[in-house]
């Protein structure tokens, strides 16, 4: 009996062993189960920190722009772009005149006009259409809630503005659960510490000391990477345990296996619209976008738009389930219901045997413009 008892435990520590080897070579051939803190920190110092902070750096709002200014450009098939940004850091084009502004936009890249000229950014489309001027103060990476704080910031400028139009780009979900943008994407914006959405609330940015002492920076980025949203595991023994510790986090589930899943034909984002974790944090910043304008004397008007083709139909879905629990004055839209040429909405470059996919066309920022317009004239706005 002892001796069967021995063979027993033998054989259950050599299965062990083989399980710890295979999950020891896992935690290397699934990296991305992993958190990438030590690459990341490690190309930190304190002088970057300071340039950051100097050049980009907000203690609320985690970055913002500087103007006036021009920068030249390429798109990302090589095409030249300029951009053009006034005083308080909105992007200009012909014609604006920002004291008789009817309209102010706020959102991302995809609200900036990224990749295309000034004239072609769907807020200076939307401004010819309604034949007013419309402010365009997308800013690249942010997410709804920093585009809601830039907006308390800036309204006082646009005295005769009664709208405000909020671009939600549908991969903005991500952002929004986000603290520091490496946990997020590791690497982008190796400096970006940022408010962001949790339980419903915001959580802000942990503000001007974190901009200016490097160590104060460090202990929330190193923070960030165990609480954030998207935290993964540290690559550790047992082996066995990281890598379904890795399997079970917010970044396999809703990157790593969302984006498995877009190949055999889900949208790209419909587990992260359809999840309650991400329902509670869009909500919670739809009704601060709409409190922020409401108190301003603002109609507050939110439009969902698709990153690409691989979605046009998960933010519909969304606020068809959640119309009950939006506030009930904020006017929302999905531009992914638009009749728009979904293959022509994209610049898109030729990568080996894959395609890069890059910010909308002039063609794409046009549709978008259509759309918005539409949703406006539907409601009645601006008014006259």
């Amino acid at each position: 009996m002892r001796r069967k008892l021995l063979l027993a435990g033998a054989l259950a520590g050599i299965a062990a062993l083989l399980v710890e080897t295979a999950a020891f070579f896992a935690s290397f051939a699934l990296d991305d189960l992993f958190d990438d803190r030590a690459r990341v920190l490690a190309a930190l110092d304190a002088d970057g920190l300071r340039a950051f902070a100097s050049e980009h750096g907000d203690p609320v709002l985690g970055w913002k722009r500087h103007g006036p200014a021009r920068v030249e450009d390429r798109d990302c098939r090589g095409h030249p772009i300029v951009y053009t940004f006034d005083a308080a850091g909105g992007r200009s084009y012909a014609g604006f005149d920002a004291a008789r502004a009817r309209v102010i936009a706020v959102g991302d890249s995809y609200t900036a006009g990224a990749e295309a000229n000034d004239d072609d950014a769907w807020p200076a489309r939307l401004a010819s259409r309604l034949g007013e001027p419309v402010a365009n103060y997308g800013i690249g990476a942010y997410d709804p809630l920093q585009a809601t704080l830039f907006l308390e910031r800036r309204r006082t400028l646009h005295p005769e503005a009664d709208v405000a139009v909020l671009g939600i780009m549908y991969e903005n979900l991500f952002r929004l659960v986000n603290g520091y943008r490496p946990v997020l994407y590791d690497d982008a914006m190796p400096f970006a510490l940022k408010p962001h959405m949790a339980g419903g609330a915001a959580v802000a940015h942990p503000g001007r000391a974190a901009l200016e002492d490097f160590d104060t920076f460090l202990a929330h980025a190193n923070a960030a990477f165990d609480a954030d949203f998207w935290a993964r595991p540290r690559r550790a023994f047992p082996y066995s345990i990281a890598v379904l510790r890795g399997v079970a986090s917010n970044a396999f589930l809703f990157r790593e296996l969302q984006s498995n899943l877009r190949n055999a034909g889900l949208p790209e984002y419909a587990l992260a619209f359809r999840a309650e974790r991400f329902a509670r944090e869009l909500v919670g910043v739809l009704a601060r976008f709409a409190d922020v304008s409401e108190r301003s004397g603002l109609r507050p008007v939110a439009v969902f738009l698709p990153r690409n083709r691989f979605d046009t139909r998960s933010a519909s879905e969304f606020l068809a389930a959640q119309r009950e629990r939006l506030p009930s004055g904020l006017v929302v839209a999905d531009a992914g219901r638009a009749p728009i040429d979904w293959s022509r909405y994209n610049l898109e470059v030729a990568d080996g045997d894959d395609v890069d996919i890059c910010h909308p066309s002039a063609y794409g920022y046009d549709a978008l413009a259509e759309f918005v317009a539409g949703v406006l004239r539907d409601a009645g706005l601006p008014k006259r």
